[in-house]
């Protein structure tokens, strides 16, 4: 027994709503990159349509001239308006088809570096996953876990970084985005960036919501309900600078902090067993990919033992 594919007709009546439900709010990103990553012509009939319409403003003028003007009584309409269009930009002049998405994923301890169509530098950090695309000079990602950072300090145009209901703006400017839970940390290094929330999240609703505005050597750790911006210091600089050659570097971390840094680098875990070791601050600069130098550094400097458990958790204690 075969299912019939819906038609062509269909899945572009079917992208419209997506496109109409997105602008409004009424559908959230996620549950759209679901129905997209589903089946292939939902990827290419939303492509079309998003096509068509980019290509409709630019040709309004023209169009203006030789159609008449049609009366649109909502959103809905003016979307399915823009599927009809489709023809009719491509015979005026050809149109814009939106690019599918690249996927660059990491594992556990596992670094990548991409270079962006654009020319930027994208490296993603352990246990990471980004999707990205350019198009019509803008380049997009979407953070989806983990960590970033991003190169464009040599040009590559404008940039919008999508991550924890957030999107981030920027162009000539290097930056690193962490997801920790349902908070952005996002760190501009050189440049300057605007952190807005996204369409559909619930910040974008308040119409007092403001772009907040990052500039080079700060950060901004952007929530649900607010975003606290803070200046970056040489340490912090070091440390955000130190994951892409493969380096955590520590100037005044704790255990606990350090610790758990180079768990997210690990596929089996450091424990610290005694909690009056977790305030210990530490110094250093060492590799991601081994913890023996790190473990041996606690030794010589505060006696601090490694315990192997046989099933490789490590258990620090005095």
């Amino acid at each position: 027994m075969t299912t019939e594919k819906p038609s062509w007709d269909a899945l572009h009546a079917e992208a419209a709503d997506w496109l109409a439900a997105m602008d409004t709010g009424q559908a959230s990103r996620d549950e759209f990159e679901k129905w997209r990553e589903a089946d292939p012509r939902h990827a290419a009939a939303f492509a079309q349509v998003a096509g068509s319409l980019m290509t409709l403003d630019r040709l309004k003028p023209e169009l203006k001239a030789r159609v008449a003007p049609v009366r649109v009584t909502s959103r809905r309409v003016f979307v399915l308006a823009g599927v009809g269009a489709f023809v009719a930009a491509a015979a005026v002049g050809g149109f814009a088809v939106a690019t599918a998405k690249s996927t660059l994923a990491t594992k556990v301890g596992e670094r990548k570096t991409q270079r962006l169509p654009d020319g930027g530098l994208l490296q993603l950090n352990t246990a990471s996953k980004v999707q990205y695309r350019s198009h019509a000079g803008v380049t997009e990602l979407w953070l989806r876990e983990g960590e970033l950072s991003l190169d464009l300090s040599h040009g590559g145009g404008l940039c919008r970084l999508y991550a924890a209901d957030r999107v981030a703006e920027f162009s000539d400017a290097t930056v690193n985005a962490r997801l920790r839970g349902n908070l952005l940390d996002l760190a501009v290094v050189t440049g300057s960036c605007k952190l807005m929330p996204a369409k559909g999240s619930a910040a974008r609703a308040d119409a007092q919501s403001a772009p907040t505005v990052v500039q080079a050597n700060h950060a901004v750790l952007s929530g649900a309900t607010e975003s606290i911006v803070r200046p970056l210091n040489d340490v912090d600089t070091a440390f955000l600078t130190g994951w892409p050659k493969g380096e955590l570097v520590f100037e005044g971390q704790t255990l606990d902090t350090a610790v758990a840094e180079y768990n997210r680098y690990l596929p089996n875990r450091i424990v610290v067993a005694d909690a009056s070791l977790s305030g210990i601050r530490l110094g250093g600069r060492f590799t991601t990919r081994d913890p023996t130098a790190f473990l041996q550094a606690l030794h010589q400097s505060f006696g601090i033992r490694a315990t192997d458990d046989g099933e490789g958790t490590i258990t620090l204690t005095k």
